[in-house]
């Protein structure tokens, strides 16, 4: 109930033009031929702002009390910042004010066309090969005006003018450590001159001079957690061009042979694309290469991390092969797959931004089977089982640490779909009582929480240990009943009483880093059971 954020905003314009040309044709009686060719023009401009309210200041002051102990504060900051810079009074009331924080504007053009192809050749009596192929060229460009009024996430904690703060901090620690108050100066004095003790009192000064620059034992560190919206690096710039250009031939081949009037089967072999993704939020960042070029060139901004402004291409194969019935009253269809995509684009919430990245390699095998059954008039039912072992066969650099070989989270191994529909004919219309039942078995939300990560002073993962920890207790099993009965009429007009959720089945159905609660965790639940009514009418 804290006024910490007012107002936050966000307000996106999208504008595009597609069109797609196709010619189909029959040769020779055999070939079955599809030709054509699509093109998209689209932008996009998103404006946004996120302002510290009136009461987010105290509230910080309580979260850097709490990040050290106790040993500082908001106002100390200040003063010993600005004293250290040569001017007492620079800061002095000036970190998480009313009024500071993030505006954001991001503009993205993009343009692709593509042509493609397919034709089904009738090789023998029943036996059909149907070849595909798809040439795609993609390119975007993006544009970024954002720009961060929070001071306190302007500090560079690690420069050079603060080091005999640093020092004095790893000396207060390192006597605590001891057993000895830092504050008070007669137990210090004695502690130092004391012949027992004055080597270890030495051991402990002396580490505190040699790290007062080192920016992995600097004591303030803990303190980054709380930058949080820190100075932006807008695009394009020297080293990013803020534009990509992906093209890429894609193609399938299949098989299909129709064994009688009821059965055939088929196997198929297929390749996908998928075009670079842009990162149109205030998590965007440059590279790890292009943040070095950028420091060492001098444009870089203070606390520049790195991260990405795009996902690069991702390469879909996918092999499959199944068999199809229709005998009438039943008609199934049993698929086996194996899917791999080399570069998976990933999108994960961090709290107060998105981590755009690739991974490796993600692979699935599976099967699904569905069916429909019409065992009277009038009564259909459905039944739809899947069987689905994803894995990330390579994700070295996820924004929450090394992901190889661990299985993605959100995708649960059994999703089980049934359902019921009956016609049952009164007077000028039908009354229709519907049931369905889905399941989805166990499996965790998220793959790791990214404020429980170790980081390095660059933001590179030191451990990853913490965050996959704090996300594995996170689970949802999934069990929804749903139905409704309704009255159609002929006239067109249509009422219809419902519920959803009849099992009141709760459950989470996402979880994310708290915004601005550093080790928080928030969640979003399903909804619970549900009743209404809806009425319509069609002319």
């Amino acid at each position: 109930s804290a006024d910490l954020v007012y107002p936050y905003y966000q307000n996106t314009n999208v504008g595009s033009f597609t069109q797609e040309l196709r010619l189909t044709t029959r040769v020779a009686d055999r070939v079955d031929v599809l030709v054509g060719a699509f093109y998209i023009n689209e932008s996009i401009h998103q404006i946004g702002a996120l302002t510290y309210g009136t009461q987010f200041r105290p509230y910080a002051n309580l979260l850097i009390q709490g990040a050290t102990g106790g040993a500082l504060n908001v106002p100390t900051l200040e003063g010993t910042f600005g004293a250290l810079e040569g001017n007492p009074a620079k800061y002095l009331g000036q970190f998480f004010v009313n009024g500071q924080g993030f505006h954001e504007d991001y503009s993205l053009r993009s343009e692709a066309a593509s042509a493609f192809g397919q034709f089904d050749i009738d090789l023998t009596r029943g036996l059909t090969l149907t070849l595909g192929g798809n040439y795609t060229d993609d390119h975007k460009h993006f544009f970024t005006d954002v720009t961060s009024s929070d001071v306190f996430s302007n500090i560079d904690l690690d420069a050079p003018q603060y080091a005999p703060f640093r020092q004095q901090l790893l000396l207060g620690g390192g006597l605590q450590q001891a057993g000895v108050n830092p504050n008070n100066l007669a137990a210090v004095f004695a502690f130092a001159t004391n012949p027992a003790t004055a080597p270890i009192y030495a051991a402990i000064a002396n580490y505190a001079a040699t790290n007062a620059n080192n920016p992995a034992a600097n004591p303030l560190g803990p303190l980054r957690a709380l930058q949080f919206l820190p100075p932006f690096q807008n695009v394009p710039n020297p080293v990013e061009p803020g534009r990509t250009h992906d093209s890429k031939f894609t193609y399938t081949i299949r098989l299909a042979y129709v064994l009688n009037q009821q059965f055939n089967i088929y196997g198929s072999y297929a390749t996908g694309f998928k075009a670079s993704s842009i990162n149109l939020s205030r998590d965007s960042r440059p590279t790890m290469e292009d943040r070095l070029a950028l420091i060492q060139q001098g444009l870089a901004v203070h606390n520049l991390t790195f991260g990405s402004r795009f996902a690069a291409p991702e390469n879909a194969r996918v092999i499959e092969g199944g068999i199809k019935a229709n005998l009438g009253w039943l008609s199934a269809n049993l698929a086996v797959f194996d899917e791999s995509i080399k570069g998976f684009q990933s999108n994960i919430f961090n709290g107060v931004g998105f981590n755009l990245g690739n991974a490796g390699k993600e692979s699935t095998r599976g099967v699904e089977f569905e069916s429909v059954i019409k065992p009277v008039p009038n009564l259909v039912l459905n039944l739809g089982v899947t069987y689905l072992d994803p894995k990330y066969d390579s994700f070295v650099a996820s924004s929450v640490g090394d992901l190889s070989g661990t299985k993605p989270a959100g995708i649960p191994a059994w999703p089980v779909l049934l359902g019921a529909e009956y016609d049952y004919p009164v007077g000028n219309g039908m009354i229709v009582p519907r049931v369905s039942y889905l399941y989805q078995s166990d499996t965790q939300l998220v793959e790791g929480l990214s404020a429980f990560l170790v980081l390095n002073p660059d933001g590179s993962i030191a451990d990853s240990t913490a965050a996959a920890a704090a996300a594995k207790p996170f689970r949802r099993e999934e069990n929804d009943l749903s139905a409704s009965l309704g009255w159609e009429m002929d006239n067109g007009f249509t009422i219809e009483v419902w519920g959803r959720n009849l099992l009141d089945d709760r459950n989470i159905e996402t979880i994310f880093d708290s915004v601005a609660q550093p080790k928080g965790i928030s969640g979003y639940p399903n909804d619970p059971r549900t009743y209404g009514v809806t009425a319509r009418f069609k002319w």
